[in-house]
């Protein structure tokens, strides 16, 4: 019998939240005292310097035990604890990670670790990569400084063996470049800026597969200045981890960065002069000409055009007590009935979850909507599942699962005809999950306005031949 992940193909809603209040003052006075609690936070990246998503993130205090997975910004953060000494330790099979561990302590405050790198472990590997962050006096990132590797002895007047320019994060990679047991020179520059570097160039003899080199940029030129704003969609969702562009005056300065999970961005480090914004796969969008000229800039909201702007509300009524019964139908067997109901709701991480329940296993069950975007409870994680106000194939992640990168795609507007009736204007999104290099797993979702999921196909296809098919149609519903 072939078994296969299965992706939920049944409806979701957003149930109403009542909350109730409480006496403040008599709860006080019950509970008596309560103890301060602090957080603990910090970052992994890769060794290219990227954010390192789904590592397993220990914490390990004199009466706290506690896990966690980083999120898509490789972040994590521990929340809760109470004054005391503290463990952090990253794993994943297969990977490595310097520091392998961090000491912390809190006493009166919040406490942010220091950056965490792993990387994928070679045995008998010849060949080494370094790596390095380059932040300023105030420990924020310098990007755009160009970290240049010569031999040793130098050989300055032939160039750089290779060159690897700081992100947004303030990371440089130099991966796989340099032999291990010989001797290297690191110099780091930024043109066009008065920086210093401490120290000035780093002299280093890898031994290990990955070797970390990190520099303090000190500038003493003119004020330096920022340039940042916001990237939102028609519908009013963030933009979040769509590429932003900004051009200098010489050709040569070019940065480039990504809106964050949030549709914020922010260029550091600019010198007074005029500067070209553009967001190249932001559509509607025009260049921006903008002026640095002795202050901070705060752009005004850009807003993406060309897009679906239906409602995530109109598609995912509210319905505390409705069910859906629909038929299902497979490669094998007769066609069955099953039901799929808002059983009620859940908390967590200080969010509002409905609950649904449903004849067949599912990894999701717990769902909420905000900004336009259902977002699902996984791995007490929040993650995007379908995305409203979006361009027509636009896509986004909904999760990494056993390593594979589930994808959500909006498709288009059709009209959907099932047991229940024809249904006008149903958003069509799609599902794809890749099973290794050569099969995949993709889920077709109809979601009708006021009803909900209409219809659901998936298909699981393996070296180009489809090995399942199962289909759900919507038969009757009960709106409450």
């Amino acid at each position: 019998m072939r078994k296969h992940f299965s992706i939920p193909v049944f409806v979701i809603f957003l149930t109403v939240i009542i909350f109730l209040s409480c006496d403040k003052d008599k709860e006080k006075s019950i509970v008596g005292p309560v103890e301060d609690t602090f957080t603990i936070s910090g970052r992994v990246f890769d060794q290219k310097g990227q954010p390192f998503r789904n590592i397993t993130i220990n914490l390990v205090g004199s009466v706290i035990k506690k896990s966690k997975l980083t999120g898509s910004l490789g972040d994590y953060s521990f929340d809760g604890l109470p004054v005391g000494d503290y463990t952090i330790t990253p794993s994943k099979e297969g990977y490595r990670f310097s520091p392998f561990f961090a000491k912390v302590r809190i006493t009166d405050s919040n406490r942010n670790v220091d950056d965490l790198i792993g990387w994928a472990v070679r045995v008998n590997v010849e060949i080494g990569g370094i790596i390095g962050k380059i932040i300023d006096t105030d420990k924020k990132p310098v990007w755009g400084v160009y970290a240049q590797l010569f031999p040793d002895p130098d050989s300055l007047e032939n160039g750089p063996l290779k060159t690897s320019k700081t992100n947004e994060y303030g990371y440089y990679s130099l991966s796989y470049s340099v032999f291990l047991n010989n001797s290297y020179k690191i110099v780091p520059i930024k043109e066009g800026y008065n920086y210093t570097f401490s120290p000035d160039s780093s002299y280093v003899t890898p031994i290990n597969q990955i070797t970390i080199v990190n520099f303090i940029a000190l500038y003493s030129g003119l004020p330096l200045h920022s340039i940042s704003g916001r990237i939102f969609d028609i519908g009013g969702n963030s933009v979040n981890f769509s590429p932003i562009e900004l051009t200098g005056e010489e050709e040569s300065e070019r940065y480039c960065l990504s809106t964050d999970k949030d549709g914020f961005y922010t260029f550091d480090d600019l010198i007074d002069g005029t500067y070209i914004l553009w967001a190249p796969f932001v559509f509607g969008l025009p260049r921006e000409t903008i002026i640095v000229d002795g202050v901070d800039i705060i752009m005004p909201d850009l807003i993406e055009l060309n897009m679906v702007a239906y409602s995530a509300e109109d598609y995912f009524p509210i319905g505390a007590g409705s069910s859906w019964t629909y038929e299902r139908t497979t490669d094998e067997g007769e066609p069955t009935d099953h039901t799929v109901s808002v059983t009620g709701t859940e908390t967590a991480n200080d969010k509002a979850y409905t609950v649904m329940s449903s004849g067949y296993p599912a990894y999701f069950n717990s769902y909420r909507i905000e900004n336009n975007t259902v977002y699902v409870l996984a791995e007490d994680e929040d993650k995007t599942f379908l995305k409203f106000g979006v361009r027509w194939d636009s896509e986004w992640v909904v999760d990494s699962i056993r390593g594979n990168i589930l994808t959500g795609t909006f498709i288009d507007i059709e009209t959907v005809s099932v047991s229940a009736g024809t249904f006008e204007d149903c958003l069509h999104f799609e599902l794809n999950l890749p099973l290794g290099d050569i099969s995949y797993e993709k889920t077709d979702l109809w979601f009708a306005r006021d009803i909900g999921l209409v219809k659901a196909e998936k298909v699981v296809v393996s070296m180009g031949e489809v090995m399942e098919t199962v289909t759900d149609v919507l038969k009757s519903l009960d709106n409450k």
